[in-house]
Parts: structure tokens; C-alpha cells; sequence
């Protein structure tokens, strides 16, 4: 889709790497399994079921916290640590109750939110969902010329689990979790959520390859959440501060110094023996202190003396949020439960994922909503990119070479322009559609999609497509029924209509394994010989004789400070990365360099590295860095070649080279699911 002559080029030119020398259990099964779980994936040759060992984030079908105890042929056997069967057990206590509810947000104007529907304790995955990234969005669409305002609210930029290495830019939509829980500076209780890349759902030779995103993302409570309380993640201060409008809306900080003032405040013995208007000038004294500049400080702190000292007695928020904990009579009559399925691999060959009914669901109940980004078609084509003069990639031509991922997650039809994204766990639901011939199913559709019951449509579904489009809010939503009783375990299905069906037939009667298979790697695969500490990393002269697969690359976490201790500089060198390069070497003691989950460090993140040296344990290297994408360094601004000594082996990490990972596939499915005719206004 590059012209790969000018831009990989390039892009390997800053990317030197050290591998280029030159049946799913039933819930039911699964509640009364004990100590140890075995997960069979069924052969390539079968006509069903699982294509390869699939795995997936922390669910009901997979073993959380586990250790690799063996694995043989098709079968892996893992062994449950001892701390996660009782997790297990209080799981199984609770699945039939709904713990995750969409409902109006407690932040005035902000939408849905997401409420806890059960206590959870601190560290406990609380919420899971898909990342689908989109690859150079930006530059396919001219950056801010066609890019669409509502698309952006509900992407995140990609830095986290090495996702930033799939092209020249990379934006992540999180579904489900993440595209609901908003931002609060203070009330914060969702970790940075953590991204998983599992590229070993589906077998080189699957039809499957790149049709699905390969992404996980899994949700963690960072502090003991109390049961009807909304959640809250942090989307960076920078996301607040760089939005239209939000110049004095406070942020974390401000929320510090505002409580340290109410503190200085309440704490003073000359305010509490003041009379009321003393204390309100003292408050008004103590405002005016803080300068004029400081507006998002102060408009945390009330004029009232009585708000004041409710606020010290009860939280910063007591009274901004008042509703942030909502009775469960409240969220059951105003709320849609949000984990009635639960990620599995599916049981159609080449689905990668499916969705599992975590509980009863009888016919005529929603199993899911499905809120909808309305955005046009031709924001996901993908056209030729070239470097403009800032080094940036930027569409060359309008030659449509292909579409996004997320396509094959948005609903669509032949006479609009207009796609309807998803971005809920029904993202998981995979199609099923009977033959017209027999009436024998296979794969029966046991779930419909309609309209949604809980939004209101009427004016959206009368408006031109063409004014809808420039609509930068969320308008419509279905949702997914059940057509009949589904037990706990069964997969969930619906038709995704005639056009995609055929679709799909013709792409998996036509797909060839691409000649670039040829020596390809899993990233998956490589990290588990990275994990395993008997299985040394290959430097470069090993790499010689036993080169890695051609599209894998190594990286090494680090991060800037102005504290590490330099071992020595300016020798000067041969570089065994290219024997035409002499460079000025510069060393320090890389043992310190271990990943840190939300790492707040300054530029701390993985880094294009070479593996020059082992240690004779095999448990620390020395490598060296290379800067990338135009991240700013202290050691390529001075022109020196940064080397870490002692670098210890899990810092080394295993990603694909820019543009080779299987959703860059020319050859890869793509096709939005079927909207129904009688579900496409006329004005569309």
C-alpha cells in the first residue's frame, strides 16, 4: 500500500534491528473446573472449531494468571496459580449478576458512563475490550482536511504493548470498557489500561489473517471500587487541554493545589471563629492569592463557607458528583448491562474471537448495545503514502489501494455513503446465516440486531445523510436481541446479510497464503522465547548464521533522565549494524531500565535497539538504541550512539517491522457488515 521504495526505507533507516544480520470449555465446565485448565484447539484440517491455539485477554474462557506448565502438539495445560482459584470461585459466585452497567454519566453533559454493578477490589480486572487500530489515518485523509472531529473523540493515541511500531502512525479505538468510562482528574479508579497483541488466534494459512484486529484490551480498578459507582480512567491532562473550549476546565493538578487551599483554609483557627461573611472573605483573600492565571484552581473552590467545609468533610467532588455512586435500584431502571458476553475463541473456523452469553438470556432480551459513530465511507480508504516535506507520510494519489481494519466493525449499505461503527462487546458477535436451500443451519443466527429501545432516533433517521455527517455527536444506536433462550456458554450469532456472506465465500474460495509468509515470524511466538529464561536473545553475530523471522525486529525499554551514569563516551568505532558506519560510542548502565506499567518517566518507551552482547548467565545485554519517529533524544541531537551495558533480558521485547503485520494484508478481508434495507431511511 506504500511506496515502500522511498517510505520503508526510510522508516528502517531509523528502525535498525537485531533480527536483520543483512472447544472452548462451557461456562458451566468451566465454573465446576478446579485447579488446572486444558484448552485444545482443533487441527487445520478441521472442518470447525478453533483454527490454532487461541488465546485471548483474561475471561471466562481463558486462565488468568497462570504459568506455562506444558505444551504439546494442539494441546497447551496450564496450571492455576493458587491465588486465582479463589478469584475463580468469587467469579463463579457472581457471573449471573450483572456487573457492568452503561447509564447516564454523573459528569453534567458527558453522555453514558460506566457503573460498577458489583464491589470490586484494587488490582482486579474490571472491564476488557478490542483495541482496532487505525494506520496512518492522518495521512490517508489529508490529516485535518477530511478527518472526522467525532471519529477522533473515540480513538487514543497508540504507546502502549509496542502497538506504535505497526506503521508510521497509529491510533488505537478501544471498544466496549474504554469507549464508555470517561475522565475524571480526581476520581480516577481504572488503571492505564493494558493492550495485548495476540497474533496466534489464526493460523498463516487462515483466510481469517488480518480480518480481525489481533488486539486485546483488559481494564484494571486501581483502588478498592464500592458497588453503583461510576468509573473513571485518566485520558492524560493533555487530552483536556488541547480541546476547543476546555482552557480553565481543571485538571489533576488543580485539584491538588484547590485542596491543599480548602485545607489552609478550614484548618486556620482565626476562620473558625469568624463569623460567616469573615470566613466567605477569607475564602474570596485566599482565591485572589492564587493570581489570576490560576482560574481552573479556583473555580474548584466554593464562595460558600458552607460548601467549603462540606467539601473538606465529604471529597473534592461531594458536590460536583453527587450522583457518582448510584443505588443498583437506579442503575437496573435507568442502565443497560454492558457484560452479559464475554470474549472466547470462536467456534467458526477462521472468527478468531466469538461472543459467549455469561448468563440466562431469554428470547426477546437485549444482550447488547450497540451505541454507533456514524462516519463516512471514504474516511477509511487507504491510498498510496509518500514523505511530505516534514517527514510526515501523506497521501500521493487517489488510487484506493484498500480500508481500514475497523470497516469490518462498522454497518453499512450499497446506497449510502454513511458507515455506523460499533464500539461495544457486540463487536465480538460473529455472523450466521442459514442456506436457502434446505433450510439446514450449520451456524444458526440465535441474535438479531434493531434499532435501539433506550435512544431516541426519530429526527436522526429523517435527516440527509449529508447533514448527519457533519453532526460531530453521537446519534443512533441499535442493539442485539436474542431470537430465542440462550444458555449460559453458547455463542452468540446473527446474520450479517446476503452481500457480506457471499462476500466472505468468495474471499476464502480465492485466498492463497501470501508469498510473504516465506520466513514470517509471530510476535507472539517470538515473546515467548524472550519470556523463557533458558532461551538466550541473538546478537547480531549470531543472527549471522540464525536470523530471526525476516518481519520481526527487536526493541528495549528506556527512558531519558539526566541522572544515568555515563560509563564513558566519544570512542569512536565500527558499528556492527552497518560495516560501512563509524560511530561515536556512548555507554551507561542500562540495569535500572525494567518496564514500568504507566510509566510517567520522560520519554519512556520502547526503542529500535541491536543486541550486540550477552552476558555469559544469558540474563543481561548490551544493546544499542535508535531513535524513532521523531522522538526527540539527548544522544541522536548530540550524534552519539547510545549503548546500554548490563541491560537485563526482559526489557527486550519482539515487534513486527513497520507494515508487515497481517492487517497490512493487500489480500486481507475487508467488508462493513450488512445494514438492512428496511433499516436504510430514504434521505440516506
Amino acid at each position: 500500500m506504500l511506496k515502500l521504495s522511498v517510505i520503508f526505507n526510510q522508516l528502517l533507516a531509523r528502525l535498525v534491528v537485531g533480527s536483520d544480520p543483512n472447544g472452548i470449555e462451557t461456562l458451566s465446565r468451566y465454573l465446576n473446573t478446579k485447579s488446572s485448565y486444558n484448552f485444545s484447539a482443533a487441527p487445520e484440517s478441521a472442518t470447525d472449531g478453533l483454527v490454532s491455539e487461541n488465546s485471548t485477554s483474561s475471561s471466562l474462557f481463558t486462565a488468568k494468571n497462570t504459568t506455562l506448565v506444558k505444551s504439546t502438539g494442539n494441546t497447551t495445560t496450564f496450571e492455576m496459580q493458587h491465588s486465582e482459584s479463589a478469584s475463580t470461585l468469587e467469579h463463579a459466585k457472581h457471573y449471573h449478576e450483572c456487573g457492568i452497567y452503561l447509564a447516564p454519566s454523573s459528569i453534567e453533559n458527558a453522555g453514558f458512563g460506566m457503573y460498577a454493578g458489583r464491589d470490586y477490589a484494587a488490582n482486579h480486572i474490571v472491564g476488557e475490550g478490542l483495541g482496532i487500530s487505525l494506520l496512518d489515518f492522518g495521512g490517508h485523509n489529508e490529516y485535518t482536511s477530511r478527518s472526522s472531529a467525532l471519529l477522533g473523540d473515540y480513538y487514543w493515541a497508540c504507546t502502549s504493548e509496542l502497538c506504535d511500531f505497526e506503521a508510521y502512525d497509529v491510533s488505537m479505538m478501544n471498544s466496549n470498557f474504554g469507549a464508555f468510562t470517561n475522565d475524571h482528574p480526581y476520581e480516577r479508579n481504572i488503571a492505564e489500561p493494558s493492550l495485548h497483541f495476540r497474533d496466534s488466534m489464526v493460523d498463516h494459512h487462515s483466510p481469517g489473517r488480518g480480518a480481525f484486529t489481533y488486539y486485546d484490551v483488559t481494564y484494571v480498578s486501581s483502588k478498592e471500587i464500592q458497588k453503583g459507582s461510576e468509573f473513571f480512567m485518566d485520558y492524560g491532562d493533555q487530552w483536556t487541554s488541547e480541546r476547543e473550549g476546555f482552557d480553565d476546565y481543571p485538571i489533576s493538578q488543580n485539584y491538588v493545589e484547590a485542596e491543599k487551599v480548602i485545607r489552609s483554609i478550614v484548618s486556620d483557627p482565626h476562620y473558625r471563629e469568624s463569623t460567616l461573611h469573615d470566613k466567605e472573605t477569607m475564602i474570596q483573600r485566599a482565591k485572589q492569592d492564587l493570581g489570576n492565571d490560576e482560574v481552573a484552581t479556583k473555580s474548584l473552590i466554593p464562595d460558600s463557607a458552607g460548601d467549603l467545609e462540606f467539601l473538606f468533610q465529604n471529597g473534592m467532588t461531594s458536590l460536583s458528583l453527587k450522583d457518582r455512586i448510584r443505588s443498583m435500584d437506579w442503575l437496573k431502571d435507568n442502565g443497560i448491562c454492558m457484560d452479559n458476553i464475554q470474549s472466547g475463541p470462536s467456534t467458526i473456523r477462521d472468527a478468531g474471537r466469538g461472543a459467549f452469553a455469561m448468563r440466562f438470556m431469554e428470547k426477546g432480551s437485549v444482550i447488547a448495545p450497540m451505541p454507533l459513530l456514524h462516519v463516512n465511507k471514504a474516511y477509511f480508504n487507504m491510498y498510496e503514502l509518500a514523505p511530505d516535506e516534514d517527514e510526515d507520510l501523506d497521501r500521493d494519489g487517489d488510487k484506493v489501494l484498500g480500508h481500514q481494519q475497523l470497516i469490518n466493525y462498522c454497518f453499512g449499505h450499497e446506497e449510502t455513503t454513511m458507515l455506523l461503527c460499533s464500539f461495544t462487546s457486540a463487536n465480538l458477535i460473529n455472523h450466521a446465516r442459514c442456506s436457502e436451500g434446505d433450510g439446514t443451519c450449520k451456524f444458526e443466527p440465535n441474535a438479531a440486531y434493531r434499532w435501539s429501545s433506550w435512544e431516541a432516533h426519530e429526527k436522526w433517521l429523517k435527516m440527509p445523510v449529508e447533514r448527519l455527517l457533519k453532526k460531530e455527536q453521537r446519534a443512533l444506536s441499535l442493539e442485539i436481541v436474542a431470537l430465542r433462550d440462550i444458555d449460559p456458554g453458547e455463542e452468540i450469532l446473527f446474520d450479517y446479510g446476503e452481500a457480506w456472506d457471499k462476500a466472505w465465500a468468495e474471499h476464502s474460495r480465492n485466498w492463497t497464503t501470501p508469498p510473504s509468509s516465506l520466513g514470517y515470524g509471530r510476535v507472539s511466538d517470538m515473546r515467548t522465547t524472550a519470556w523463557d529464561s533458558k532461551v538466550p536473545i541473538r546478537t547480531l553475530n549470531e543472527l549471522k548464521d540464525q536470523p530471526y523471522p525476516e518481519n520481526i525486529v527487536t526493541v528495549c525499554y528506556y527512558w531519558e533522565s539526566s541522572l544515568h551514569d555515563h560509563v564513558y563516551t566519544n570512542v569512536t568505532m565500527r558499528s556492527m549494524d552497518s560495516p560501512n558506519e563509524f560511530i561515536t560510542k556512548r555507554v551507561i548502565d542500562g540495569s535500572s531500565f525494567f518496564p514500568i506499567h504507566d510509566d510517567p518517566r520522560p520519554n519512556s518507551r520502547y526503542w529500535p535497539c541491536s543486541i550486540y552482547e550477552r552476558s555469559d548467565d544469558g540474563r543481561s545485554y548490551t544493546v544499542r538504541l535508535f531513535a524513532y519517529q521523531g522522538h526527540d533524544t539527548s544522544w541522536s541531537d548530540t550524534g552519539v550512539a547510545l549503548f546500554l551495558e548490563n541491560f537485563p533480558k526482559e526489557s527486550i521485547e519482539f515487534v513486527h517491522k513497520p507494515y508487515t503485520s497481517d492487517q497490512h494484508l493487500s489480500s486481507s478481508f475487508r467488508h462493513p457488515i450488512g445494514l438492512r434495507d428496511d433499516m436504510v431511511p430514504p434521505k440516506w
